[in-house]
């Protein structure tokens, strides 16, 4: 009995090893096609009704991803308009920061034994060293960015156009009698995988007219778009809040003044309670009830695998492990740890 225990242990653990061992070091081969078939899931709903209204399997395919690629270009077109703004104001921008600069040197020559000259040469250092570095690392991401997004859309395209084989696959590899349960389970789980991604896309589109509406209102500069990119950073589990939030507080910092900064903290704090206990039960609803430890968990471990990407794919994915798992009578107990759900002893 003992023996059995420790050699099943055994075996679990190597696979895990193997499992997470092959996604890390393949990630850039896995990493689209994760993002793809959740591409996939989210516009299958117009593929489908492409294809009730008469559509052939390839144009109705073809029409789901127009519908995901105008989506991109309007993002992205959104962007490049208001990059080509803020560059024509780049000298005010740069003379603007420079003054809080200035500021800031002279409160911390006031308040501290630094000389002046240690603290231009370690602010030179600091800037020159570090937009060095950016500018390489925003050049080569943005030319990996470009072939991920190329590969992934090609993926979700396939994904789309080769589902029926795909399932046929997979109720290939279950016995007769268990044919009708898998394909239940493969539904369900596609079911709770759709409903999370479309509900946070519409809390995305809500939490950019909030933040928009009130960084307009308190004189932000550019406050519409860095309400856009704030809701689209809200995507990256836990940490996306903060990060959309330091962009425009630093504008109202160089632009206005601390009072406009704190009423930007105030903002994005009362618009998180709003999606927290509001608009997320209500949008979302508890289509993916997982534990909330195993949402941080699988999020940090995510992050750790494939970076921000892993982060966002994380939590839908893990929905539907769940889903499938509370579904086999063997993997019941790790479906129910990561469930949210409470059973009586």
């Amino acid at each position: 009995m003992k023996s059995n225990l420790l050699t099943k242990t055994a075996l679990i653990l190597i696979i895990l090893v193997l499992f997470f061992g092959g996604i890390y070091y393949a990630a850039p081969f896995f990493k689209p096609l994760a993002v793809a078939f959740l591409i996939a899931l989210l516009v299958l709903p117009v593929a489908r009704k492409a294809e009730r209204f008469g559509a052939s399997r390839l144009w109705g395919s073809i029409a789901a991803m127009t519908v995901a690629t105008l989506f991109l270009a309007i993002i992205f077109g959104l962007f490049a308009y208001q990059a080509n703004k803020m560059s024509d104001n780049s000298d005010q921008l740069e003379e603007k920061g420079r003054q809080k600069i200035e500021e800031l040197k002279s409160g911390i020559l006031q308040r501290t034994g630094i000389t002046p000259k240690q603290l231009d040469a370690t602010f030179e250092k600091i800037g020159h060293s570090k937009i060095q570095s950016t500018a390489k690392n925003i050049a080569s991401g943005i030319l990996s960015s470009i072939t991920d997004l190329f590969l992934t859309f090609v993926y979700a395209y396939l994904f789309l156009y080769y589902r029926s084989h795909l399932k046929r696959f997979v109720l290939k590899l279950v016995s007769n009698d268990n044919r009708t349960k898998a394909r239940d389970l493969m539904e369900d789980s596609a079911d709770v995988a759709l409903q999370y991604l479309a509900g946070k896309f519409m809390l995305i589109g809500m939490l950019a007219v909030i933040y928009a509406i009130g960084l307009t209102l308190l004189g932000v500069k550019y406050g519409i778009f860095y309400g856009v990119l704030a809701a689209l950073l809200s995507l990256i589990p836990f940490i996306g809040n903060m990060i959309g939030a330091m962009f425009p507080i630093i504008m109202a910092v160089v632009y206005n003044d601390t009072t406009t900064a704190l009423g930007v903290i105030i903002l994005f704090g009362v618009a998180q309670f709003i999606e927290s206990y509001l608009l997320q039960p209500l949008v979302v609803g508890k289509k993916v009830n997982i534990n909330p430890m195993m949402t941080i968990l699988i999020a940090v471990l995510g992050g750790m695998l494939w970076g921000v990407p892993g982060m966002i794919v994380a939590i839908p994915y893990l929905g539907i492990i769940a889903i499938i798992f509370s579904r086999i009578e063997e993997l019941k107990p790790i479906g129910f740890l990561l469930s949210n759900e409470e059973e009586e002893d």
